[in-house]
């Protein structure tokens, strides 16, 4: 049953999910324990954090509206090297499986990891090469079913150390089918007569399928000066690409007078891609002068090929064959090298630190095919990037600067007869970024109103949370204030549960559930409000801005399936599965 409820805010007055903070941290076991899907999907739960997804296969993140080059994929702080940035219809080439923790880095300290990150970086961190040894040996198997689309997933990964040598590995097959839809779902918005509706019942959404294979193997030895290692890993993915011809069924009114509408009838886009890596990683410390110094060598070999296939008709013997012809797939390769060099500088964790890079890559680019659109493309790049955070007496100082000189070396094909020109553009780019913060720790107006508004929200007193150490990419400082917190316990705790499901939570706008993602290994429930003004007890008119609250029930029976049953009877509106 449940014990107690307890119900904290920020004094910059959002969730933990909401703070403007440089960096925000997601845990692996989110994502490792959750339904399989795609980097978007896993993150557009995120404050300015949203997901393009083009089919259940494909959901690129975009933060702040700014997706594709302006929102970069890292993997452990290497740039991810694939084609996404040409297409929302292109998957992010990034392996989820059995990894620690996903970053959104926002802000001036974007700039320490690559250039044009206006709308930030996406960092999935992993330990295929460890940077601590591991304690003991860690067996996970993972298998999934989703009704959904009649697929499975399975999963393994080990870590463990052997004799002074960390050792990582970790593979994953995932295999789904297009997703159902049941009978009547689509709405088609068009004039026509009402039998169309019924060609579109087909009880499922076409080229929603894909099919993943991935695994990676890594080690690593850690010793007092620092710690070495390597890695190998391979990607394959092959997709379909949903809601393709849709514009063309649109058209398709009239009982077919105009051939051209039919002409891709039944057509499916798949894309295939493999992607293959090698890595060096190592870092030194206690160095003279220098707090950390971090370094790597990566080599990538990544393919993605995209064509049309004519799926085979029943009442269609002739078609296929001339089809396959008319639409040759299109491949885009990239084969990169990058090496990169880290330097850090200063009391990194008291929040006064300085850091220093260097990154020198090359890459071949290259699109062959019917719709290729370039000719092969050599590029050298060189960044430098400095990062200074400093915490002043009124302030918090974030400035960042980073210099790319960029060379390239293509062709272009013009004319008839064709004439071939080379080019060699040679540029450099500057990008500057400063943010600064207002400490409103002893802003006592601001913290009454606070308490003031908790206090009428939970009918108890909260108290003061403080800090308890610093981090500089949290903006913390040890022993300031943190939030507010009230604990709730019989009574209290469940006429707060009474209000909080029967009133408040219908007040929200657009509201379409509470998401069952937030129960942890232990069997408590955690959950935010973006608006604290949803409570009648706060009068929307007295209130001078507008707060968040984060919301945890501890229950007792630490299962977090009875946790949700228990939870269900006291009618908390959770979204069912299958529901979006």
């Amino acid at each position: 049953m449940d014990e107690e409820i307890v119900v904290t805010s920020s004094l910059g007055g959002a969730t933990l999910a909401e703070i403007d903070s440089p960096v925000f941290v997601i845990k692996g076991d989110d994502i490792n324990y959750s339904g399989t899907t795609s980097l978007g999907g896993n993150l557009n739960y995120l404050l300015g954090v949203n997901s393009s997804d083009f089919g259940p296969a494909v959901g690129q993140p975009v933060i702040r509206g700014m997706g594709g080059t302006r929102v970069r994929i890292l993997s452990n702080g290497k740039l991810v090297r694939d084609v996404s940035g040409l297409g929302t219809d292109h998957l992010n080439d990034v392996d989820l499986n059995d990894i620690s923790q996903i970053e959104v880095v926002r802000g001036p300290s974007s700039l320490l990891y690559s250039n044009g990150t206006m709308g930030g970086i996406i960092n999935i961190v992993d330990q295929t090469i460890a940077s601590k040894d591991f304690e003991g040996n860690d067996f996970n198997i993972g298998l999934e079913r989703q009704s959904v689309n009649m697929g499975s997933s399975g999963s393994f990964s080990y870590k463990g150390n052997v004799n002074g040598t960390n050792l990582t590995y970790a593979l994953r097959e995932v295999n789904f089918d297009s997703y159902d839809v049941p009978i009547g779902a689509i709405i088609h918005e068009e004039e026509g007569d009402d039998d169309h509706d019924e060609e579109h019942e087909e009880g499922h959404l076409d080229n929603s399928d894909i099919y993943t294979f991935s695994h990676k193997l890594g080690t690593s030895w850690v010793r007092d000066w620092g710690y070495f290692g390597f890695s190998l890993g391979r990607i394959e993915n092959s997709y379909g690409i949903a809601f393709h011809g849709e514009e063309e069924h649109d058209d398709d009114g009239n009982g077919g007078g105009d051939p051209e509408p039919d002409e891709h009838e039944g057509e499916r886009i798949q894309a295939d891609t493999v992607s293959e890596n090698f890595t060096l990683e190592g870092a030194s410390t206690n160095l003279s002068g220098i707090e950390k110094l971090s370094y790597f060598f990566q080599f990538n070999d990544y393919s993605f090929t995209e064509g049309h296939v004519e799926m085979h008709h029943d009442d269609d013997d002739n078609g296929g064959a001339g089809g396959d012809d008319e639409h040759a797939p299109t491949t885009f390769t990239n084969e990169s090298f990058e090496f990169g060099l880290k330097l850090d500088i200063g009391d990194q964790a008291g929040g006064n630190r300085q850091n220093f890079t260097v990154n020198l890559s090359q890459e071949d680019v290259a699109i062959v095919g019917e719709e290729a659109f370039m000719q092969p493309v050599d590029s050298k790049m060189l960044s430098l990037g400095y990062f200074l955070c400093r915490e002043l007496a009124v302030m918090d100082l974030d400035f960042g600067v980073r210099v790319d000189r960029v060379e390239r070396d293509g062709s272009r094909v013009e004319g008839d007869p064709a004439v071939t020109t080379l080019h060699d553009i040679s540029e450099t780019d500057l990008s500057a970024a400063l943010t600064m913060g207002w400490d409103l720790d002893n802003d006592s107006k601001l913290l009454k109103s606070c308490e003031e508004d908790l206090a009428k929200i939970t009918g108890q007193k909260p108290i003061i949370t403080k800090f308890k150490k610093s981090v500089a990419n949290f903006k913390t400082r040890k022993g300031t204030n943190a939030g507010l917190k009230v604990t709730l316990r019989k009574n209290k705790m469940y006429e707060f549960l009474d209000r909080l499901v029967n009133i408040a939570l219908p007040r929200i706008k657009d509201f379409r559930g509470l998401s069952s993602k937030g129960f942890d290994k232990f069997g408590n429930y955690t959950f935010g409000i973006k608006e604290h003004i949803i409570f009648p007890e706060v009068s929307f008119d007295r209130a001078d801005k507008v707060r968040g609250l984060d919301i945890t029930i501890v229950i007792s029976n630490k299962n977090s399936e009875h946790s949700y049953a228990l939870l269900e009877k006291f009618n908390f509106p959770f979204i069912k599965k299958g529901d979006n």
